[in-house]
Parts: structure tokens; C-alpha cells; sequence
């Protein structure tokens, strides 16, 4: 039988083996030997540290030491006892010794269970069983105070069968080291006026003076109270929150080594509520965290879906449709596109709609910078790598391990640098600054620009090797001006978005807000959009928005009335319709307005369906038009009225 083997046959024993080993006062071969003889002699009941000490394996004094040798905290209490026992000068007979080593065992193994954050129910039995063995009584017991603070409950008494034992808190020998928070010692129980017979007598022990019966619980026969040692249980904060009390010393009375045993009990008991309260504490935070954490991802995958790029433009379809499907393929993504036409939240849609969404996102723009920084905040460095680095610092690559950096702006980003990001979407490799250390990571790339990087690449400015690394797939959003029929659906998903938290109820714009709205240029595209919208609603004092509460630049669009544009501003027309030819104006003038009509016909059926819970009769009642036609132009723009009755549940 192996070493390990009788480690889990002898646990009582074994600790102070594996102690001996440790500190170096035994080898295994040594232990070995010493359990056979302990097995050899079990008919005379010898222990452990006895046998090595009678067959000459280890000196007393070496033996002693070894066991009060620990130094870790769970292991603290070994120390106390040793030391209090040294100085009280107890005579040093085999009986003692053993004694001794009995209870430096018991502190280990209470001081393993701790350590291990056990539950509190396995740690109170453990020393409810083996304190009166110890301390050679006839039973202990733990009482704790409830929620309330009113009432001591048992946790352990003589009879396990028994109900949990309830009283005040005042009351018996247990109320009396409760209130004052001393330890109490009485050798003779008849005598003393702190004992309260009915809780006596519910512990499953009788008095001779026992007078009221206390019928409830059945008192076990052949027990009665003599003397008893209580302490309180002090948690850190310095108030007692039970006590913990043994029964009876078998022969004599409690001595004052009885007394340091038990408080030191006490104190492994305060520890142990302590650990586990602190433990459910932090694992019932850790359950929240993690409870709060699938619902914060849950709602960033729904906030950065593809729903969230709002339009019926066919280019913006045609880059959404593109962008899903690349969402499921771990391949590099560019995105090309003014600033403010969404190129982030795009960026975030590929990532959160990907197998890295549970992944950090990790965003940087690269012309926002200075490109002597840019290389640390990438790749890290090590402490001392340059003047001023005085801890070693985790780039952003490193962040983004599992999940997606974002290089917005990379068109800006300077060549020596470009060499160091190809370098790792060739290999997944980073080296940081001032480190011969090479890290292999497991990044996506998404990058964005304003910028054309062919153009760049014929300038020298960009490398054509790079370009093709991260333009697997490529897209590109159009500005605003080039797809404003969306700017109706834009500005509806605005006023939804703005209004709650700006404490405003608009239900929308006058006729010539939205003209206004229509023929501007937009120049900061969505981003500009959303501004304007932001400020009209801070400004405006009705339920719609007026054309007054607009920007004064937009405002300097009102026509005169023969119908030419005041002010400098850009009219509907974008620079490239206007150097067409007039025939041509005219088919893309009638195309525009025709998808305009069309994207305010499906959002005034939408707004009818949501208002009427998706019913289309009540709908059609409600519009005061001819059923059959709501139900033809529902077919044209292929909407779903379900979709609707749930969106109105869900609300």
C-alpha cells in the first residue's frame, strides 16, 4: 500500500506524517515503517507520533516543533496552542504528548478545511465531534444568533435528531457569554444562576433542580448538566454572533488548557463563518456580474445589428447583405466611406454577428494619434523599452486576442507601421517594444478610411501588399446625399432615439422641416443628421419640429417663390446630378422622387400596422381607406403583420 493510500485510510494521522516530511524531520521511507509498526500494534492502541518516538525515528522536542513549524494563517491557531501550552508548564507524560499531538492534528485538519472554504455544516460537525474528545467531555454545541438577533438557534446538540433548539438570546449560559462576550467556565451547573432549565432540558440534558418540563423535545436518558465551558463566537468586527460551548468534563473540571483550547475552536469557527459569507457574498456578485454580463451582451448584439443601419437604399442592402455574409468568416474587412456614414457601427455588426461576439471589440483610430504613440498603443512594450516606460504595458493587440481590432482611419497610418500589421496578418504575430519575446494571438481585423487607398498606393503612401491583406472584403457606404430617401426613416429612428432622453414627445417635422431636411447637402452625413435632429429637439416647444427650430444653414435653403434657392447652401441635386444633361436630370429626378413616395407610403403602412397591433382592418378603419388597397400596398412592400402584434406585445 502506497504512502498516498494510507494518507486517505489514516486522515487523522497522516497530517502530522506529511509535516514531518515537509519540515524535513522524516523521510517517506521512515513514515512507511512507522505505520506498519502503528498497524502491527493497533491492539494497544498506540499512535502515531508515539511509535516514532519510542522506535527512536524522531526526538520529541523535534516532533513538537514540527508540528507548531506552520506558518500560513489557516495554521495559526497550532502555533497559539503550542505556545500556550509551553507556558502554562504542563508535565510532559506520554498521556499529555499524545494529547498534544491529537489536538495539533485536529487544528490541522480544521485549518485544511478552511483553507479549502468547505462548507460551514462539514467544519461544525468535524469539531463538535472531536472537541469533546479532545477537551474530555461528553458532548459541545453551537448556537448562533438568527436574522433577527432575538434568538440563539443550535447548529449542533447531543441529540442529531432533535429539532433545532430556538430561545432568547438572554437566556442560560449561552445568553449570559452572548452579552457579555467573555469566556465562562462553571464546574457546577446546579449552582449556577445562568443556567435555564428548559434549554437544558431541550439540549437533551437534565439538571437535578430541573423544574418546569419542557415537553417538546424528550430528554435522553441517563445525561445531566455538571459543568459546562461556553465562549462567544466574535466575528472581525468584533461582535459575538454565537457561542460555542462543551459539556461535562469526564473527569474533573475544565482546565485552564480547556479554556485556550476552546477559544482558539472559537476563533477556527469565526473564521469559517467568515470565509463562507464572504464567499457567498462574492459568489452571489459573481452570478450577478455573470447574470448582468449575458444580458449586456445580449443587448450589444442586438443593438449592433445589422437592423441598427438604417435604409432602404439598394447600395446600403447590397454592403449590409455583403457584411453578414462575411460576418461568418474569419477573413480581414475594409470599409470605405465619409466620415459619419457608419463605418464603426458596421464594423461592430460584422464583429457582434461573428463566433468572436462573446470576444472583446477593441477600437482605435489611427489618425487620432500621434505616430510615435501609436506603435506602443498597438503592440505594447516593456518596462524600460524607452525614456518614460517604467511598466511594461499590454498593447491592443493583445486585448483584442480572441476577438476583433478595429483600425479606423488606417489610411493615415504611416509605412513603417503598415509593415508591422502585415507582419501579423501573415503570421498572428507581435513583438512588443523593447522585447525579444514574440506572442502568437488570434485577432480579426476590420479596417475603416475616408480615404481612397488605391489612390495612396499610387501616391507611395499606402502598400499595395497590405491593401490586398485587408481588403478581402471590401465595402463601401454611401454618403447621405446619395441615398436620401432614407433620410425619412433616419430621422423617425432619431426622434425615437433622442426623445426619452432628452424628455421630449415630438411625433414629428412640419412639411417644411422636412423639405429643409430633404434638399441639404450633409457634408458630416448621419452623424451631421443626428446633430441636427438632437439640437431641434432641445430647441423646439410643440410636437413637431418646425423648420425654425432647424440650423440656420438649413434654414437658408427657403425657396423664394419662384422656386430658386436662397443662400449658398447645396440644393437637392448633388454635384454630379447637376452635370448631367437636362433629359437626364429629369429621369433621375422622377426616379428620386418616385423612391421617396415609396419610402413614406411603406413607413405610413408601418406606423398604421404598429399602431393597430398589426389588425389590418382595424388599421384600414383607422386611415379611413378601402381595406383591400391596405392589404395590396402590405403585399407591395412585402411587411409582415405579425411582426407588428409582437412588436406591441414586447413594448
Amino acid at each position: 500500500m502506497s504512502i498516498r493510500e494510507k494518507e486517505e485510510k489514516n486522515i487523522e494521522r497522516l497530517p502530522i506524517g506529511e509535516i514531518l516530511i515537509k519540515g524535513g524531520f522524516l523521510t517517506h521511507e521512515q513514515l512507511e515503517a512507522a505505520l506498519q509498526k502503528q498497524n502491527t500494534q493497533a491492539e494497544e492502541k498506540k499512535k502515531l507520533g508515539e511509535i516514532l518516538i519510542q522506535n527512536g525515528i524522531i526526538k520529541e522536542e523535534d516532533l513538537l516543533d514540527s508540528l507548531s513549524m506552520q506558518v500560513d494563517m489557516t495554521f495559526l491557531p497550532m502555533m497559539k496552542y503550542h505556545q500556550s501550552v509551553s507556558s502554562l508548564g504542563t508535565e510532559k507524560t506520554s498521556h499529555n504528548l499524545q494529547q498534544y499531538i491529537d489536538t495539533m492534528a485536529f487544528f490541522i485538519e480544521v485549518g485544511i478545511l478552511i483553507s479549502q472554504n468547505q462548507d460551514t455544516d462539514t467544519l461544525v460537525k468535524l469539531i463538535a465531534k472531536k472537541a469533546p474528545d479532545i477537551m474530555d467531555a461528553e458532548s459541545s454545541g453551537i448556537f448562533l444568533l438568527d436574522q433577527d438577533e432575538k434568538e440563539l438557534r443550535s447548529l449542533v446538540t447531543l441529540d442529531p435528531n432533535s429539532n433545532t433548539i430556538h430561545f432568547d438570546k438572554t437566556l442560560g449560559i449561552a445568553g449570559q457569554v452572548l452579552q457579555t462576550g467573555k469566556l465562562l467556565n462553571v464546574k457546577d451547573a446546579c449552582q449556577s444562576p445562568c443556567l435555564n432549565t428548559q434549554i437544558d432540558k431541550a439540549t437533551g440534558y437534565s439538571t437535578s433542580s430541573m423544574g418546569t418540563d419542557f415537553k417538546s423535545v424528550p430528554i435522553l436518558p441517563g445525561y445531566s448538566t455538571k459543568s459546562v465551558l461556553c465562549t462567544p463566537l466574535i466575528n472581525t468586527s468584533g461582535k459575538a454572533f454565537g457561542v460555542f460551548q462543551v459539556i461535562n468534563k469526564k473527569q474533573g473540571d475544565f482546565t485552564e488548557e480547556d479554556e485556550i483550547l476552546i477559544q482558539i475552536m472559537a476563533s477556527q469557527i469565526s473564521i469559517a463563518f467568515e470565509n463562507i459569507n464572504t464567499w457567498n457574498t462574492l459568489k452571489s456578485v459573481k452570478e450577478s456580474l455573470l447574470k448582468e454580463n449575458v444580458n449586456l451582451r445580449r443587448e450589444t448584439k442586438k443593438a449592433y445589428g445589422f437592423s441598427e443601419l438604417i435604409g432602404v437604399d439598394d447600395r446600403l442592402i447590397s454592403v449590409i447583405e455583403t457584411a453578414s455574409q462575411a460576418a461568418g468568416f474569419d477573413i480581414p474587412v475594409t470599409i470605405e466611406g465619409e466620415s459619419g456614414t457608419g463605418k464603426e457601427l458596421l464594423a461592430k455588426s460584422i464583429h457582434y454577428n461573428s463566433s468572436r461576439a462573446e470576444a472583446p471589440f477593441i477600437c482605435i483610430n489611427c489618425s487620432a494619434i500621434p505616430e510615435n504613440l501609436l506603435e506602443s498603443e498597438l503592440f505594447g512594450y516593456e518596462k524600460g523599452a524607452f525614456t518614460g516606460a517604467q511598466s511594461s504595458k499590454v498593447g491592443l493587440f493583445e486585448e483584442a486576442d480572441q476577438g476583433t481590432l478595429f483600425l479606423d482611419e488606417i489610411g493615415d497610418m504611416n509605412l513603417r507601421l503598415q509593415v508591422k500589421i502585415l507582419r501579423f496578418l501573415q503570421s498572428g504575430e507581435i513583438q512588443r517594444i523593447g522585447s525579444n519575446k514574440i506572442k502568437k494571438l488570434d485577432v480579426r481585423i476590420i479596417t475603416a478610411t475616408n480615404r481612397n487607398l488605391k489612390n495612396l498606393i499610387k501616391e507611395g503612401d499606402f502598400r499595395e501588399d497590405l491593401y490586398y491583406r485587408i481588403s478581402v472584403i471590401n465595402l463601401r457606404l454611401p454618403p447621405l446625399r446619395e441615398r436620401k430617401g432614407d433620410i425619412p426613416l433616419l430621422v423617425r429612428h432619431f426622434l425615437e432615439k433622442l426623445g426619452p432622453s432628452l424628455n421630449k414627445k415630438v411625433k414629428g417635422l412640419t412639411p417644411e422641416a422636412q423639405r429643409l431636411l430633404l434638399i441639404y447637402h450633409y457634408q458630416g452625413n448621419i452623424r451631421e443628421l443626428e446633430n441636427i435632429i438632437k439640437r431641434a429637439l432641445i430647441i423646439t416647444e410643440g410636437p413637431f419640429i418646425r423648420g425654425q427650430d432647424l440650423p440656420e444653414h438649413l434654414q437658408s435653403q427657403r425657396m423664394d417663390q419662384s422656386g430658386s434657392a436662397e443662400g449658398n447652401s447645396p440644393s437637392f441635386t448633388s454635384p454630379d446630378v447637376i452635370s448631367k444633361d437636362y433629359a437626364t436630370y429629369k429621369e433621375i429626378k422622377v426616379k428620386a422622387k418616385r423612391e421617396l413616395e415609396e419610402n413614406l407610403d411603406k413607413q405610413y403602412i408601418i406606423d398604421l400596422l404598429k399602431e393597430n397591433n398589426g389588425n389590418v382592418s382595424r388599421a384600414a378603419r383607422h386611415a379611413n381607406m378601402n381595406r383591400s388597397l391596405l392589404h395590396q400596398m402590405i403585399l407591395r412592400y412585402k411587411l409582415d403583420t405579425n411582426q407588428y402584434r409582437l412588436s406591441v406585445k414586447n413594448c
